[in-house]
Parts: C-alpha cells; sequence; structure tokens
C-alpha cells in the first residue's frame, strides 16, 4: 500500500458521501492488516491509515511496534 492508493480510496470515500449526503467525517477508513507483515503497517501508517484489523491479539501485539500510534 502507499499513498497513491490510499488517496484513491479516500477520493472514492469522498465520491460515496457526496452522493449519498454523509459527511466525509463520518466514515472510518480501516485497513485490513491480518497476514500483513509489519513493514507494510507501517506504508499504511506514514500514508496516513490510522485504523487496521486484526483478526487475533498475538497478530495485533507483534504488529504494534509498525505503527505504535494506530488503532
Amino acid at each position: 500500500m502507499d499513498q497513491a492508493n490510499v488517496i484513491e480510496v479516500r477520493r472514492g470515500i469522498a465520491h460515496a458521501c457526496d452522493r449519498t449526503g454523509r459527511h466525509v467525517d463520518e466514515v472510518r477508513l480501516v485497513a485490513a492488516s491480518k497476514t500483513v507483515p509489519p513493514e507494510a503497517i507501517r506504508w499504511a501508517r506514514e500514508a496516513g491509515v490510522i485504523d487496521f484489523g486484526e483478526n487475533y491479539v498475538r497478530e495485533l501485539r507483534d504488529k504494534h511496534e509498525a505503527a505504535p500510534d494506530a488503532r
């Protein structure tokens, strides 16, 4: 994932919000980080992603160092 991908996803969210009359701040982008190496999480965090989804606490704990300020 790079910054261009994140920008494109956020642009799609903004268009969907425009079509439905929602405010973009009502939508949370959550990156699925299951089976993703810590380096990819670090890259996504640097690109502006804050929220990540994991299935298991152990995986979350192992990846926390990659983006300690992530949710």
